[in-house]
């Protein structure tokens, strides 16, 4: 398992119990309510879909294996309309 020194699209060969397989394990990645996961990395800008009301952040792991996960994480959200 490869782990992200910085966020980035990067596949994880042979990683596929990961909420984003095309994501490095650490990776910060998002999703819309309950869709599926995307990288947000360490910037983006994100057009909200039709009907969203929730936006989750995540790093991405292997699932069931967050247990071992300690520290913080600072995503500042700013919204334009």
């Amino acid at each position: 398992m490869r782990v992200a020194s910085s966020p980035g699209n990067i596949t994880n060969p042979g990683e596929t119990d990961v909420q984003d397989p095309s994501a490095l394990i650490g990776t910060l990645i998002g999703r819309w309510t309950t869709g599926p996961w995307f990288v947000v990395g360490s910037s983006s800008t994100l057009s909200v879909p039709t009907g969203v009301a929730t936006l989750q952040f995540a790093c991405n792991d292997r699932r069931g294996f967050d247990g071992d996960n300690s520290g913080e994480l600072k995503v500042t959200v700013g919204v334009t309309r």
